[in-house]
């Protein structure tokens, strides 16, 4: 697999060319560090810790392509992840990720923070929550007592569902 195969909504939200883009000092080969394929690598990773991030903020993930505004958003986010880890990994671009703009991983942050907080929704599709019924929050176990206070015997009740 080449970090050319990187699928959008699939392995990834930008494309490899969109990091390099952000990271001209960089060009990414065979030989280069990091490599092409770790880069794609990075940029899949990234995918991953978005969306990660977006099913603990409620969100149905991946995104399709059905979401035309958040996929633009999630393919910059996805791009200043993946340029912020390669830069700062590099080290030798000038502190670029920590000058340009308050830096590529603090407008990454920056971005999850307002996620989190709801104050950018990118008309996304929330999952539905997973509500428990009174039963099912009830342990599947109780403790008997034997007379002299002490609980001695664990028995499994009709709420245990393995």
């Amino acid at each position: 697999m080449s970090a050319d195969d990187i699928q959008l909504g699939v392995d990834g939200y930008c494309t490899l060319a969109a990091v390099e883009a952000t990271l001209p000092a960089l060009t990414f080969t065979a030989t280069s560090q990091p490599t092409r394929v770790q880069a794609g690598i990075i940029v899949k990773d990234y995918f991953d810790d978005i969306n990660a991030r977006l099913y603990v903020c409620g969100y149905e993930v991946p995104v399709g392509s059905a979401h035309a505004t958040g996929i633009q958003q999630l393919a910059h986010l996805n791009m200043l992840g993946a340029a912020a880890q390669i830069e700062l990994s590099h080290g030798t671009l000038n502190d670029m990720a920590r000058t340009n703009d308050g830096g590529l991983y603090d407008q990454y942050d920056k971005t999850w923070s307002m996620i989190r907080k709801k104050r950018m929704t990118m008309g996304l599709t929330q999952r539905s929550t997973y509500f428990p019924t009174r039963k099912q929050q009830q342990p599947g176990f109780q403790f008997t007592d034997d007379g002299d206070g002490q609980e001695t015997a664990m028995i499994f009740t009709d709420n245990a569902e393995f």
